[in-house]
């Protein structure tokens, strides 16, 4: 049986800005398995993937590598290339995962704990996704009105490419993918807002802004959402995106809204009120890289959407015979900003041994490591195919989850490169998802190793990897991966019934 590991990458070269030479403190242990990737490589930007044994269960967690289409594995090599780390679960486990995953019983277990996957069928069964809203501007399906439009200006726009480039550019920013810079917009009066009224009597104010060639854009608002608020790309979308305060921010007077595709993003608030709305949006996320599918702006397909063409290396996971279609759903697409950027990594929806449902969702240290990203969090899930080499989706349709609360994180430096966040929504409100079983036993040697991953940020895409051996954070000092003398058995296992459809998968028995 192989085993999986899920994540989101790149499709250039991916540069681990390893720790190396002096800065490696003497106390380091080899906290990371190694693996080699022989003919489907991780790439820049699949942080934070997660490993899985041969009994699909977390083992890691990816730290980086490197691992490409034009780096290969190959042991006939003398110094063979083409592997990533991977940062032992158990290692995150002991620091910490156990006192929030594990409960009194296990938190200090010495013995391996392990807890099930479970698969949860999505709870909405409306035609429209729970967080949808449809407005007088739809309705009426109005295109921008100059005088009601936000026009964000030409030199900022360079301003912010130029910055883009340098700091995307710097070895820091290498094993996660950036995608976009922010940009400060002048402030908003009164005048921009457009009022409009629905034939039905529904009425509401919009306002329109357009910064030209956007891969996408994403608002960021200051204060309070007065009535049902929405942002969507095009007059005729079939639907807006709900524009509501993530958990995590309540107490905060900003917090970032939804994304859109392309360089125009309408807000929309319905409200009878007479009173423009005293909400404003002060800056936005200018996507300079575009994770959706299509390079620097949006596309030119009448859909309003053309998926790019991965690496010719990468295999489509829905093509991957050892993958449970269930096991597709564990993982999601990363988007958050760090700073005045934005990037892209990956994540796991993880079970707990009470399998309380409750949406763990873990990644890497090096992806978010602050409370002010963790907020900025957008996941997006079921973003693969349905079928082998099938049509790819859409993103702007796929189910997505905002916010989410920073529960526990280690650097590489001292730990594993983890963080575990608690997702501020029920990804299952809309989507198919599995809650990923873990364990802390030890992989062993022989073992083939399977990644899914996210070219860019796009969708699905499928790796096999060999264990190596068990590594320090620098990727030089490896040691043999020790043959283990356990089996199954000798794991504590917990909750789950594998033959329940809302309970337990089975993934990939």
């Amino acid at each position: 049986m192989r085993s999986i590991g899920i994540a989101i990458v790149a499709a250039t070269t991916m540069v681990l800005g390893l720790t190396t030479g002096s800065t490696m403190a003497a106390a380091q242990e080899h906290n990371f398995w190694q693996v080699g990737f022989p003919v489907h490589p991780t790439e820049q930007g699949s942080s934070g993937a997660a490993l899985l044994n041969e009994d699909h269960q977390v083992v890691g967690t990816l730290f980086g590598g490197i691992s490409a289409c034009n780096n290969l594995y190959d042991e006939s090599d003398s110094t063979p290339g083409g592997w990533d780390l991977f940062g032992k679960f158990s290692v995150a486990w002991e620091d910490g995962l156990s006192e929030h995953m594990g409960g009194k019983l296990y938190a200090e277990s010495d013995e391996p704990v392990s807890a099930p996957s479970i698969k949860i069928r999505k709870k909405n069964k409306g035609e429209l996704p729970v967080r949808s809203v449809v407005s007088p501007g739809l309705m009426l399906k109005l295109a921008a009105d100059p005088a009601h439009t936000i026009v964000v200006d030409a030199e900022a726009i360079a301003e912010a490419k130029a910055r883009f480039a340098a700091e995307s550019a710097d070895p820091s920013a290498a094993k996660r993918k950036m995608v976009g810079t922010h940009i400060d917009l002048k402030p908003m009066s009164a005048g921009i807002w457009q009022r409009l009224t629905a034939k039905d009597g529904t009425k509401s104010w919009r306002v329109a802004i357009r910064a030209e060639g956007a891969a996408f854009l994403r608002p960021h608002f200051v204060g309070e959402v007065a009535g049902e608020a929405l942002v969507y790309d095009a007059a005729d979308a079939p639907f807006g995106r709900k524009v509501a305060k993530p958990k995590s921010a309540k107490d905060d007077a900003d917090f970032w809204g939804p994304i859109v595709k392309g360089d125009t993003l309408f807000f929309e608030i319905i409200t009878d009120s007479d009173t423009p709305p005293a909400i404003r949006i002060d800056k936005i996320s200018y996507g300079v890289v575009d994770m959706m599918g299509g390079e620097g702006g949006p596309s030119s397909s009448p859909e309003g959407f053309t998926p790019k063409a991965a690496g010719a290396c990468h295999e489509d996971a829905s093509c991957e015979s050892s993958v449970d279609e269930d096991e597709l759903n564990a993982v999601g697409q990363m988007f958050f900003s760090v700073g005045s950027s934005d990037f892209v990594c990956t994540g796991t929806l993880m079970n707990d041994v009470g399998t309380t449902q409750t949406p763990w969702f873990l990644t890497a240290n090096h992806c978010i490591s602050t409370e002010a990203s963790a907020k900025s969090l957008v996941v997006t899930w079921e973003f693969h195919t349905n079928t082998c080499n099938g049509t790819p989706p859409d993103w702007r349709f796929s189910p997505f989850t905002e916010g989410a609360t920073l529960i526990d994180t280690g650097a590489a430096g001292s730990s594993s490169d983890f963080t575990l966040l608690r997702l501020d929504s029920d990804p299952a409100d809309d989507a198919d998802v599995t809650f990923m079983g873990f364990t802390t036993k030890s992989i062993s040697a022989t073992e083939d190793l399977l990644v899914l991953h996210h070219p860019q940020g796009e969708y699905l895409r499928a790796s096999q990897g060999i264990p190596l051996g068990e590594s320090d954070p620098s990727g030089t000092d490896i040691e043999p991966i020790g043959d283990s003398d356990d089996d199954d058995d000798d794991a504590v296992s917990v909750g789950g019934d594998d033959d329940d459809d809302d309970a337990g998968c089975g993934c990939g028995a």
